[in-house]
């Protein structure tokens, strides 16, 4: 039998309080992680895209897929964990992309030159 040390003492208020408000960051995380995806999946926008008239495609210019929409948040979450560092080559000139872009094989589009093609 393990001594009790290597247990948690969920008896005492501290620990519990802070086991609580870890296990519900880390679910409204992963809901606000996969609702965006979704969204992202789904329309190719973001509501933020959207209010600046930007889309998210394929390299090849095809719709998202689920897995280039997961990939493309763990590589913002990448860059951001980096002081932002990744997503400085989006500044430059060439290409513009960002490490959440070169992870999941995307980029980011005017959604308005799409529509007026599309007229």
């Amino acid at each position: 039998m393990l001594p009790s040390r290597y247990f948690l003492d969920l008896t005492q208020p501290e620990i519990a309080g802070q086991l609580l408000v870890q296990a519900f960051t880390a679910v409204w995380a992963a809901g606000c992680a996969s609702g965006i995806d979704g969204f992202a999946f789904l329309t190719g926008q973001t509501p933020g895209k959207m209010l600046f008239g930007l889309r998210v495609e394929g390299e090849d210019g095809e719709a998202l897929h689920l897995s280039q929409a997961f990939l493309r948040s763990v590589g913002g979450l990448l860059a951001l964990s980096c002081l932002g560092i990744g997503f400085v080559p989006v500044l430059g000139k060439g290409r513009r992309l960002g490490w959440n872009d070169l992870l999941a094989g995307t980029r980011l589009v005017s959604a308005k030159e799409e529509t007026a093609a599309g007229d």
